[in-house]
């Protein structure tokens, strides 16, 4: 039945960890499955070729494809054969929470968090996840940490958590902002490091009236110095794109990225 309803959640053949991956493309095996709160789970898995996950990006593309299908090789001209066609490949986006052992030169381990909810086709599949199942990301891509600035402004929604941690545990010391974020229930806020000089506020959904778009117009910015991140639905991504250069903010002073599309 879980696989009739989620092919994509089937375990992958066995393949050599050690041959050679096509393009950016690199595979791994689970090493562990957490539950952190209620609304995410952290999955860690450790390869040998993980340690270009260091630079290049903060995100990286998971691979689910079709039920017994191997990974995608190599074709004619270097191009990717995906088994089953492209089209049949969910590749979701996901931020590097952490990477650790890249200077052992024995392989590495990245871990990344997964915000949970009914129905997703990723909730099923990291419920089924076991230790030693294999898979396969790739990339990195995406945009990397926040330049430095004296003050920080981050407002993100709860699938947007991941990557906002990992920014806020990345600035430096004498960084000061303030740092709004979003999760579903108490119990999912985390202690995530950051500088003394950063607020960091928790807002409940459903406790709360308030939107991100809200909470993005309560920040008090310097006139200089300063960078604002802003991530969540793609519509409020659009607005607050729209918005922040009518603050006054220059395009070299904020980014808002899209991290899903709301139905």
């Amino acid at each position: 039945m879980f696989r009739a309803t989620f092919p994509e959640a089937a375990p992958v053949p066995p393949q050599d960890l050690t041959a050679p991956c096509p393009g950016n493309l690199s595979r791994a095996r689970v090493v562990s499955v957490t539950r952190l709160s209620p609304s995410y789970s952290r999955v860690t898995v450790a390869g040998p070729d993980l340690a270009r996950f260091a630079s290049g990006g903060l995100h990286f593309r998971l691979l689910l494809g079709p039920e017994g299908a191997g990974w995608p090789q190599a074709g004619a001209g270097g191009a990717l054969h995906w088994p089953g066609g492209a089209k049949a490949w969910h590749r979701p986006v996901y931020t590097c929470r952490s990477l650790t052992g890249t200077e052992t030169g024995a392989g590495a381990e990245l871990s990344f968090d997964v915000f949970r909810h009914d129905g997703g086709r990723i909730t099923a599949w990291c419920d089924r996840l076991t230790p030693g199942a294999e898979v396969a990301l790739t990339g990195p891509g995406g945009g990397g940490l926040p330049p430095a600035r004296g003050w920080v402004g981050l407002v993100g929604d709860e699938t947007a958590l991941p990557v906002m941690a990992r920014i806020l545990a990345a600035l430096p010391p004498a960084t000061r902002g303030h740092a709004v974020l979003f999760v579903p229930e108490p119990a999912d806020r985390q202690d995530i490091p950051h500088p003394p000089g950063v607020r960091l506020d928790w807002v409940l959904r459903g406790q709360s009236g308030d939107s991100p778009l809200d909470r993005l117009a309560t920040l008090a910015w310097p006139d200089a110095d300063r960078y604002v991140v802003f991530a969540g639905e793609q519509a409020q991504a659009v607005q607050a794109r729209a918005w922040l250069p009518r603050q006054g903010l220059g395009k070299a002073e904020f980014v808002s990225a899209a991290y899903w599309t709301a139905a």
